[in-house]
């Protein structure tokens, strides 16, 4: 199980602590926390950790050039095989959290893991995931999208706190 990072989306116009109180509430619902939940993500033996948001309504998992060439510096036939889409091809336009980048998909050689808050706690280990790497846009953190490997077969439970916040937890 790890334990997720819960923080405030800011939004311009919005309440700076990412409360919506509803005006009328609604039956078993007077207010909606904008919150983005992430973890940590390695991978061995590369040193250092980045940060990766947990997004349920993106497809795949998207890496940005940044951090899979740049930091990684993974290559082609090494540290992954690219694949293609049936009647686009291997290059094409993608869109997360309201950004546009061009991208290559790919299954990854190399494995990923995943820590949350508690640096003891086990570790989710990723092989072989499908994912979506970034050549453009503007992307500064890794999304672990629905499918391709983070997110299937596991259970991802958010949960209200007190004092007006929510505790996220993936369980694997």
């Amino acid at each position: 199980m790890l334990d997720l990072f819960v923080e405030a989306i800011p939004v311009v116009g919005l309440p700076g602590d990412g409360n919506l109180v509803l005006d009328p509430p609604q039956v078993g619902l007077s207010r909606v926390l904008l919150r983005r939940l992430y973890c940590w993500l390695r991978v061995p033996p590369i040193s250092g950790a980045y940060k990766a948001v947990i997004d349920t309504g993106a497809p795949l998992t998207v890496f940005p050039r940044q951090i899979w060439d740049h930091q990684f510096r993974w290559q082609a036939g090494r540290d992954y095989d690219e694949l293609s889409v049936a009647g686009v091809g291997a290059t094409f336009r993608g869109q997360v959290l309201g950004l546009r980048y061009s991208c290559r998909l790919a299954r990854l050689r190399v494995a990923v893991e995943l820590a949350g808050q508690d640096a003891k706690a086990p570790r989710l280990r990723l092989d072989n995931v499908v994912c979506q790497l970034a050549d453009s846009g503007g992307l500064q953190f890794v999304i672990l999208g629905l499918w391709g490997g983070p997110l299937v077969g596991r259970r991802l439970a958010v949960e209200p706190r007190p004092a007006d916040d929510l505790a996220a937890r993936l369980e694997f």
